[in-house]
């Protein structure tokens, strides 16, 4: 056997082992249903479908917009969707990416995301909107508030507002992610995003946005593994965490005339309590409410609280 040959087989190897990994990891993970119940829809938009789900009848609406990550969906606002439903109409979205809308191969940007926000809350809501938001959802929902207006989002909720950045931060220094990665180098691309999505450090990034750790079971593990695995997912992320996604909350909350709401864990991890106080007073019509013994996701661990919070405000 020459050299050539020889060469070939072993470059042949370098390619179909890696993808096969990548594959049977992508295959092994189950499939995503309606997690959080209501009526659940698909939306057709330019550059795919959005699923989101509906609940509840009264007066005014609210859309709850989960955060961006790996793995992120709806399912984010599980403990949250049925209580508030109770009191107001609620949509939940899934993001352009993520959860059960459409995956695209697409160069995602925080402009694509703002631009299907607006189109949903045009096209499906209908009507002014409360936004409730989380992460890093909070930046792009302050910048659609802004070039929307309040005939799109009469006011706005942000929990914890944190910038992709801070979800980078967390990758191997080694790792150079680039938006457009998955396309010149997609078996190497992917092959990062299935390292950086295991099981293992999916339970650590849990246990780091919950201050009550146990909070985060093997089931929920799990979940996030699934939901970060379905086919296509590794786009979104990829794009995520080159700051892609990032919207700069700094800029647009001055010009806002809308009424907004800030609450914050006490325990915060990716955006500190202390960065809390330099955003809110960045606007003169904002309040700011902090829930003891949460971190990043005060919704999920303190949900009766967290909810009680919303009612009594939007009650004003």
């Amino acid at each position: 056997m020459n050299k050539f040959v020889k060469g070939a087989i072993v470059a042949g190897a370098a390619i179909a082992i890696p993808a096969a990994v990548n594959a049977a990891i992508f295959s092994s993970a189950k499939a995503l249903g309606n997690s959080i119940g209501g009526e659940g829809r698909f939306w057709p938009w330019r550059e795919g479908d959005l699923f989101y789900t509906k609940k509840g009848d009264r007066e005014p609406v609210i859309v709850l917009l989960h955060g961006l990550y790996p793995g992120a969906s709806a399912f984010e606002w599980r403990n949250n969707f049925d209580d508030l439903s109770k009191h107001f109409t609620v949509y939940a979205l899934d993001w352009l990416g993520f959860g059960l809308s459409d995956k695209p191969k697409i160069h995602y940007t925080s402009d694509i995301v703002i631009e299907a926000l607006l189109d949903f809350l045009r096209e499906v809501v209908g009507k002014p909107a409360i936004v409730l938001a989380s992460g890093q959802s909070a930046p792009i929902a302050s910048e659609a508030a802004r070039i929307g207006g309040e005939t799109a989002i009469s006011s706005l909720v942000f929990v914890n507002p944190i910038s992709s950045s801070a979800i980078a931060g967390e990758a191997d220094p080694g790792i150079q992610v680039t938006p457009s990665a998955f396309h010149h180098t997609p078996l190497v691309s992917t092959s990062v995003y299935n390292a950086m999505t295991t099981r293992s450090l999916i339970r650590k990034q849990l246990e780091e946005a919950f201050y009550n750790h146990s909070l985060v079971t093997d089931e929920l593990v799990e979940h996030y593994f699934s939901a970060s695995h379905q086919y296509g997912s590794q786009y979104s992320a990829l794009c995520l965490l080159a700051g892609e996604l990032d919207s700069d909350i700094a800029a647009s909350l001055p010009q806002l005339k809308q009424q907004i709401h800030f609450i914050w864990g006490r325990e915060a991890s990716k955006s500190p309590l202390s960065r809390a106080k330099e955003i809110v007073s960045d606007s003169t019509n904002a309040e700011l409410t902090v829930i003891d013994n949460t971190s990043d996701m005060p919704h999920i661990e303190k949900a009766d609280e967290f909810d009680r919070l919303i009612v009594q405000w939007l009650s004003k």
